[in-house]
């Protein structure tokens, strides 16, 4: 209950309280606040409402204040002036912690300075040798809009949380559709989670291509291929004539295959630890478990190569070993095979670039006709999306330059990974700096 204490404030108390910001009022909404966040417990009685901390904020408060709040603090309200003050010293500190901007006194609190989240933000950057990340001048400018913003919701954090960065990248089954629901979301602006694009985010048309891989194997096994079934007629050519050692290699593949993608991880890690330990007497066994293995493959599943990697694994067991070196590689190792495999994945993902620089520089979509007429389809896209909120805002301005540059860094990540030369349409991609100073 929220009890305090008024007569028992001496002249110097109330001086010392006003400068730390203390208003009933501004107490009262800033408990309410905290409360929303989780780090205190709201609860109705019959003669007020009573607050408590939860453990979130205790275990918070006895990490990060150790000197200042050196005991368990249970009631978040007491009924003296002195544990007041100690108190709303504390909550303050809850509120910048939560990243929650209060009015106090009559002025405001803001955000505090983000650095924690922000260097989370901007972790596909590029390392230099002593592993820190360093910021290019995009990153800078894209960082300084922040200083024109007043006031950071909750739903533009959580929109700026789910743009790419390591979790959500450009290797996954379902990145370009990631970035329809991060540009859908921030010209709503309103935020709602979606797993598309993410690590682990494998969809169903994949584990039904695969489980058609490792039944057709299977029949290939049992003898009892359909000539009506064509892929299943295009494996058993792949695989040619039965041995013992293309048997066994065959029932790992099959066995493998159903473990991960249909059954729970620890049970696929014993049965990949199971013929592991069998490879060693088996020569077509050994060249799938060699180097990152068969397993390791399956384990990263949601990359958008696995099931091309699929049939190589089959011909492998077949005895065509002309591509033995694509087996390497999970993870954005895949990027690699972006010009010959999904071209469509990049040359996409630029137009959305070019969209949202488009936005940023105030021009339209008749300027995108004209300037970048081979990806305008995708430029446009991307530009409406961002513009359904209607006139632009620095809060939504900051946005759409985030995550122009979260997305042109994967963008580089995957041409640095590219043999060969890059493709004409990625070889001059938009200048974040200069579209942010207009």
């Amino acid at each position: 209950m929220i009890r305090i204490n008024l007569e028992a404030i001496t002249e110097s108390q109330q001086q010392a309280l006003q400068e730390i910001g203390f208003t009933t009022d501004a107490y009262i909404l800033m408990i309410e606040t905290l409360a929303e966040e989780g780090y205190v417990q709201r609860q109705v009685e019959t003669a007020g409402i009573a607050y408590t901390l939860t453990e979130l904020a205790i275990d918070l408060l006895k990490e990060r204040l150790p000197e200042e709040w050196n005991r368990k603090m249970e009631e978040v309200i007491s009924e003296t002036l002195e544990e007041e003050m100690e108190r709303v010293k504390a909550l303050r500190f809850l509120a910048q912690h939560g990243g929650m901007i209060i009015e106090i006194g009559g002025g405001k609190a803001r955000r505090p300075d983000l650095d924690t989240i922000v260097h989370k933000w901007w972790e596909t950057a590029v390392l230099d040798a002593t592993g820190e990340y360093v910021w290019d001048d995009e990153v800078k400018a894209v960082n300084s809009m922040m200083d024109k913003i007043d006031e950071f919701p909750e739903w533009a954090l959580q929109i700026r949380d789910a743009m790419p960065r390591y979790g959500f990248e450009m290797c996954s089954h379902r990145w370009l559709e990631g970035l329809d629901h991060v540009i859908g979301i921030v010209g709503a602006e309103k935020f709602h989670p979606s797993n598309a694009g993410h690590c682990g985010d494998v969809p169903s048309r994949i584990v039904q291509a695969a489980e058609q891989r490792a039944t057709a194997v299977q029949f290939w096994i049992e003898g009892r291929v359909s000539p009506k079934d064509e892929f299943g007629m295009q494996v058993a050519d792949w695989l040619a004539e039965p041995t013992a050692r293309k048997k066994e290699a065959a029932h790992c593949y099959v066995e493998l295959i159903r473990a991960y993608f249909l059954k729970p991880d620890d049970h696929a890690k014993t049965i990949s630890r199971q013929w592991r330990t069998r490879a060693s007497k088996n020569e077509i066994l050994k060249l799938m478990f060699e180097g990152e293995g068969f397993d390791s493959l399956l384990r990263a599943r949601c990359g958008f190569k696995i099931i091309d990697r699929l049939d190589l694994y089959i011909r492998i067991i077949g005895g065509n070993h002309s591509q033995l070196a694509d087996r390497h590689g999970v993870c954005n190792d895949q990027l690699r095979f972006i010009p010959e495999d999904d071209s469509r994945r990049l040359e996409t993902t630029v137009g959305y670039l070019w969209g949202l620089y488009a936005y940023l520089l105030g021009k339209d979509e008749a300027w995108l006709l004209e300037s970048n007429p081979e990806r305008a389809g995708a430029a446009i896209y991307a530009l409406r999306g961002v513009s359904r909120a209607g006139k632009p805002t620095p809060l939504r301005r900051w946005l759409i330059a985030s995550l122009l540059k979260s997305t042109k860094l994967w963008c580089q990540c995957a041409l640095n990974k590219m043999p060969g030369a890059i493709p004409a349409y990625a070889q001059e991609l938009p200048d974040i700096a200069a579209a942010i100073k207009g």
